[in-house]
């Protein structure tokens, strides 16, 4: 709903700060500029305003329709500035939610943890979610067992803005889906069958085949490294996917072999032996089969 484009006011505007603004843009959402690390005794805010302008990106007092708010994130100096920045943005947008409606979110996060199963941080959009609410993701089910939220305090159900951790998931759910109430386990299973049976025809037009957990390349080079990642997130996941694949592959390719969430165990070891791999683990455990 509003962006918040962050510069460091010690260097300068990066090409990855014009990428970022090319995204803004795209998405035509109105946007803030915290020009952050003020506590920096090189601290340049003038400049940075300068070649922000010749992005035209202007500033209020410069004249321009676009926010300024100096921070710092490491002494949260004028946070508070730039979150009432955000709320008087929206409220300028007249950016509202429906409570009435079916609740709706984004998945910004997902974990599988071994206690507590498969989780997912969501960003409520629209409407109200509740424990014991049926929800979908995808073509991923589930009934919702237990909500957070950011201060992991257990709460009964939340509403628009909110972000919350739900515990519940029949299956892993995936990062940016949309996750959905439903008024019941069976309204929420037609949905389920109703998107397996849309994905069915896709395959068949274009001759898809979907990978889960694995990754298909074609290589030259003469000498690849077999890799299998386990971590506890499915950000850390795709982050690490696209490091290895921005690594030059000329003379020795690293190939991921496969990729998952939770602990290493007794299957990936064995995996791991019959294609000659190298398992890499972060923030994750071993199970008690994979130590042997």
């Amino acid at each position: 709903d509003v962006a918040i484009l962050v510069v460091a006011t010690d260097d300068m505007v990066q090409p990855q700060t014009i990428e970022c603004l090319n995204y803004i843009r795209t998405a035509g959402v109105p946007m803030i500029v915290a020009l952050n690390k003020i506590d920096k005794e090189n601290a340049n805010i003038e400049k940075i305003k300068e070649q922000l302008a010749e992005q035209n990106v202007i500033s209020e007092e410069w004249g321009g329709d676009t926010v300024f708010v100096p921070v710092s994130a490491l002494t949260g100096d004028n946070i508070d500035n730039l979150l009432e920045s955000v709320l008087l943005v929206a409220s300028m947008q007249d950016l509202r939610a429906d409570m009435s409606c079916k609740g709706k979110g984004i998945i910004i996060e997902t974990q599988l943890d071994k206690t507590k199963g498969i989780s997912a941080t969501v960003l409520v959009q629209q409407g109200v979610f509740k424990k014991g609410d049926a929800v979908t993701a995808l073509d991923v089910m589930g009934k919702i067992r237990m909500i957070t939220n950011e201060s992991q305090e257990v709460i009964n159900q939340a509403g628009p803005s909110q972000i919350i951790k739900i515990w519940g998931f029949y299956d892993q759910v995936q990062v940016n889906e949309e996750l959905t109430v439903h008024s019941s386990d069976k309204e929420a299973r037609a949905r389920i069958k109703e998107v397996q049976v849309n994905d069915t025809l896709i395959s068949s037009k274009i001759g898809g085949v979907k990978l889960n957990g694995r990754e298909a390349y074609t290589y030259k080079a003469d000498k690849v490294l077999n890799v299998i990642l386990k971590a506890n997130a499915q950000g850390i996941l795709e982050a690490i996917i696209d490091i290895i694949k921005e690594i030059p592959q000329d003379k020795i390719v690293a190939k991921v072999l496969s990729y998952g969430l939770g602990e290493i165990t007794e299957t990936d070891v064995a995996f791991a032996s019959t294609t000659n791999a190298i398992i890499i683990g972060f923030d994750t455990t071993l199970a008690p089969g994979a130590k042997q």
